[in-house]
């Protein structure tokens, strides 16, 4: 199931994405490829990521202090949502989650496709495909060290953990992680190499929607499973699609921006 429905997203991508930008290739001197420029843009990635709130204008400060807030918000109802989600979990959901939606922010199938999208790159000659490929890897590995961080400052118990469940059960900061309920990791690194693809292809509206449709789906699974609160979700989702932007639009790789401005 699992290995028929990669395929079948896989394939939809890819002939959606060679439609317009197949035999595209970069004319610029940095080249699409596992290179010095490439791997040195990790360190600077991280760099930015770190020192990024130092260079935030007022606008800026102001949503993410909205977008804080609301997750603040959000966290009073978390203990609702749960038993909502636990009240309409089935079988189905279940299922649907485990072999559709949770791969794409453990990495199973997120890094499956930007292999795929790589050699499809390769096979065709396609430096977009390429370029998306190892951006995306390149994010989730980045989020996936980054998510760690306010993991160890909070330690959040999952929603699971205790006999009596309670939302504000936070043991952070110590020097030993026992609970890591936030952010959730799985919302993170999905809706990071959503921003990516969805950036990189911005003017195909059906790429955009299937990459946030699976980073959310990703993100409901975690809440379906009982493994995250929803304020969990909503917070790793904005942390992995602000640095997903972040790495995209910084361009360290310095490579070519394809896409045509969306007026």
């Amino acid at each position: 199931m699992k290995k028929h429905l990669l395929n079948f997203i896989l394939v939809c991508l890819l002939l959606n994405l060679n439609q317009s930008s197949n035999g595209q290739t970069t004319s610029d001197s940095v080249k699409v490829s596992f290179n010095k420029q490439y791997f040195t843009s990790y360190l600077k990635d991280t760099r930015d990521i770190i020192f990024s709130p130092l260079h935030w204008s007022a606008t800026q400060w102001e949503v993410g202090s909205l977008v804080v807030l609301s997750d603040v918000l959000l966290s009073t109802q978390d203990l609702k949502i749960r038993n909502f989600a636990l009240q309409n979990r089935s079988h189905f959901s279940d299922n649907f989650s485990k072999y559709v939606c949770e791969p794409w922010g453990s990495g199973e199938y997120s890094m499956a496709t930007m292999a795929l999208f790589y050699f499809g790159g390769l096979i065709y000659k396609n430096d977009r495909c390429k370029k998306t490929a190892l951006l995306g890897a390149k994010a989730l590995l980045i989020t996936g060290g980054a998510v760690e961080v306010p993991k160890f400052l909070f330690q959040r118990h999952r929603p699971y953990i205790d006999n009596i469940p309670y939302q504000y059960n936070f043991d952070g900061p110590t020097l030993k992680i026992r609970d890591n309920s936030f952010p959730s990791g799985h919302a993170t690194s999905s809706f990071a190499i959503a921003a990516i693809v969805a950036s990189e292809y911005k003017e195909k509206p059906v790429v955009v929607i299937i990459a946030y449709a699976l980073a959310t789906l990703c993100g409901l699974s975690r809440i379906n499973d009982d493994e995250h609160w929803a304020s969990d979700v909503v917070g790793g989702a904005a942390f992995g699609w602000a640095m997903g932007k972040l790495i995209y639009n910084k361009n360290n790789w310095g490579v070519k921006q394809y896409h045509k401005p969306v007026i």
